[in-house]
């Protein structure tokens, strides 16, 4: 969390907002990390259940799923420096970035 928080412009995650409603940063933590392990436990029913009547498609679908899955986790345990202490120290503040909020003027 030490990213998240380090981040007072326009980044939010499911435990900030949280946060902001007014849960403690532990509150919020336990809360999306509850809903987190409920999406992946009904994910893997799911697949468990619909897998042996399953078209050759439907397998490939849920197949890619786990891949993006796994691939996210292994994203953050090997490759990311995102949630490094140098990371946070020099590159956290997003305050600088902006939205654009009407349509560019200009010609086309």
């Amino acid at each position: 969390m030490k990213i998240e928080m380090a981040q007072p412009g326009q980044y939010w995650n499911m435990v900030t907002i949280y946060a902001f409603q007014g849960m403690t940063l532990q509150q919020a933590v336990d809360l999306v990390a509850a809903r987190v392990n409920a999406e992946i436990a009904a994910f893997q029913l799911v697949a468990r259940t619909v897998e042996p009547a399953a078209s050759s498609q439907l397998r490939g679908f849920i197949d890619g799923l786990r891949y993006w899955m796994h691939g996210y986790q292994d994203w953050v345990d090997y490759d990311t420096r995102r949630y490094s202490d140098e990371f946070i120290a020099r590159d956290a503040d997003d305050t600088a970035i902006q939205l654009e909020t009407s349509a560019p003027t200009g010609q086309p």
